[in-house]
């Protein structure tokens, strides 16, 4: 059987400002674990990057899945959407704060 996360709640942060010259933004998508019976969350990180066309240079915003800041983070078992939320903002916090 193929085991899947269902995507319960998509949460945008506001910028974080850590430095007076870098601001952080990140996206925390909480995931139901199917068939295991919780959540999960998933960290991203808004990052800017240029890619080449045949129309020249572009310059784009991407969130790209960050794995460095809670390294942990995708194996870190909740039992509520909420208490996942409460969490991750809590780790986030322990860790650039």
């Amino acid at each position: 059987m193929i085991k899947f996360g269902r995507i319960r709640e998509t949460v945008i942060l506001d910028p974080i400002e850590l430095s007076s010259r870098e601001v952080v933004c990140f996206k925390i998508e909480i995931l139901w674990k199917q068939g295991e019976g919780h959540y999960f969350a998933r960290l991203y990180r808004l990052e800017s990057c240029t890619t080449h066309s045949s129309n020249g240079e572009v310059s784009e915003k991407v969130y790209i899945h960050d794995t460095t800041t809670l390294p942990d983070l995708e194996n870190t078992k909740f039992y509520g959407t909420e208490s996942c939320l409460g969490g991750v903002l809590k780790m986030l916090e322990n860790r650039i704060i």
